[in-house]
């Protein structure tokens, strides 16, 4: 690791790495504070790291895609009735 660091393209990589994956994973752990397994063996740890993906792919989705907006208008049609997510985006 040291010796792909120091080669100038090791250099020009790390900080396209960092910016790109850690952050993912930076915000799994603390927003989402998923930092131990929960399941015991491979299989196990295999399926929750892949529902936690599965979150945060559904999660960064509905953000690109605009999902609040979208949300707000729906539900501004309907009256004052917002649903589940009425107290979510009501503090947003």
């Amino acid at each position: 690791m040291v010796r792909s660091m120091t080669t100038d393209g090791g250099k020009a990589l790390y900080p396209r790495r960092r910016s790109s994956v850690e952050t993912t994973f930076g915000c799994i752990q603390e927003a989402m504070g998923f930092r131990v397994p929960r399941l015991r063996g491979l299989a196990g740890v295999q399926i929750g790291w892949q529902l936690v993906c599965l979150a945060w792919n559904l999660k960064r989705a509905f953000n690109l895609l605009g999902g609040r907006s979208m949300l707000r208008a729906r539900n501004c049609k309907k009256g004052p009735q917002m649903g589940a997510l009425g107290p979510l985006l009501a503090s947003k």
